[in-house]
């Protein structure tokens, strides 16, 4: 179901309104009664938690022996960038 709220009550309640959409409800906004917006949660997935990542990276093997010294070799191998225009 989706609730209806006035501008001026999304106004003062924006926390609250954003905190339900986040969970899921849905919201149309009205202005003297004529339906001026939708307020509905992001079709995106949810961010992985803290818990979550430190979980993954737990899983994560370590860099090999000479990994270091690999990227440093392959930086060193790299020609200088030119200086962009502007800072001439």
């Amino acid at each position: 179901m989706t609730a209806r709220l006035t501008d001026a009550d999304l106004a003062r309640d924006l926390a609250d309104v954003l905190s339900r959409v986040a969970r899921g409800e849905r919201f149309v906004v009205e202005r003297a009664g004529t339906p001026i917006a939708e307020i509905v949660p992001t079709t995106r997935p949810p961010l992985p938690t803290m818990r979550e990542v430190i979980a993954a990276i737990g899983h994560l093997t370590p860099a090999g022996e000479g990994f270091a010294d690999d990227l440093e070799a392959v930086q060193a191998a790299q020609a200088l960038a030119e200086p962009p225009a502007w800072d001439n």
